[in-house]
């Protein structure tokens, strides 16, 4: 017949929680209960994925308009969800959050690009396109691409762009000593 105590030890567990020779049975059952916990949190998020999943994207995709768009809202609500759970904040149900939070992500998509369209449409026609780089554009690059990055962005913004010292400075975060010492090397 086998005992506690030969089972144990035939494991390698202390049946009594105060040896100092092993983890103690408190020890070994805390390591069970953590694996179970990691167990039924991995089936949760594989029947949500499952079962919820595809639901959501398919009913943001109707209310959006776009498939694709809601993949990408429903997948970055489920990480904000996460983020959540990792602050130790809870979802009542996570299925209404996240879809509230991925309708309200294509919500906000759909109104950026709408501002972007408005913007577009206020903007003066483009004029005929100019033709390709000369010559002397070449070889102005050649010339930039030899300087260090510091002094080939404060050449192109003080000559190129036509600022001020103290707006390359502002630009760079630098002093305009700084800008004025990159120039006259």
């Amino acid at each position: 017949r086998m005992s506690i105590s030969s089972t144990c030890n035939a494991w390698g567990i202390s049946p009594s929680p105060n040896r100092k020779d092993g983890l103690g049975i408190t020890g070994w059952l805390l390591i069970v209960l953590g694996f179970l916990l990691l167990l039924a949190t991995l089936l949760l998020i594989r029947g949500f994925l499952a079962r919820d999943y595809p639901r959501l994207v398919n009913a943001v995709a109707l209310a959006s308009g776009s498939y694709p768009a809601a993949e990408d809202a429903v997948q970055e609500a489920l990480v904000r969800a996460w983020m959540r759970s990792e602050r130790g904040e809870q979802v009542e149900s996570l299925p209404a959050w996240v879809a509230a939070v991925a309708l309200n992500q294509t919500r906000s998509g759909w109104r950026r690009a709408m501002a972007e369209r408005r913007a577009r449409r206020r903007m003066p026609e483009s004029p005929v396109a100019s033709p390709g780089p000369g010559d002397e554009h070449m070889d102005v690059a050649r010339a930039l691409a030899t300087l260090p990055r510091r002094q080939r962005e404060v050449a192109v913004l003080r000559y190129l762009l036509e600022m001020s010292t103290a707006e390359v400075a502002a630009a760079l975060g630098i002093g305009e000593g700084t800008v004025k010492s990159s120039l006259a090397r």
